[in-house]
């Protein structure tokens, strides 16, 4: 468990830093296997809780990232 003086801000950067990790990882083997396809999301369950890592791409031209970011926020509380 983390630290109770740790900040949640700091706690989502460090966890979003190792599952972009775990992404580039897969990609690279994917593309290793000369599997042509996408991710669309990976589970990596722990003894009390499940994570789920779904890669969210937007094109920076086209796009409103408060609207991103709701839509994103939108999808995890649905889930819980």
């Amino acid at each position: 468990m983390a630290n109770a003086k740790e900040s949640l801000p700091k706690l989502l950067e460090v966890a979003a830093a190792g599952n972009t990790e775990v992404v580039r990882a897969k990609r690279k083997t994917m593309k290793a296997l000369n599997l042509h396809d996408s991710i669309e999301d990976m589970l990596i369950t722990l003894g009390n809780a499940y994570h789920m890592i779904r890669p969210l791409a937007a094109d920076r031209a086209s796009s409103n990232l408060a609207i991103v970011r709701n839509s994103a926020r939108s999808s995890i509380a649905r889930c819980t």
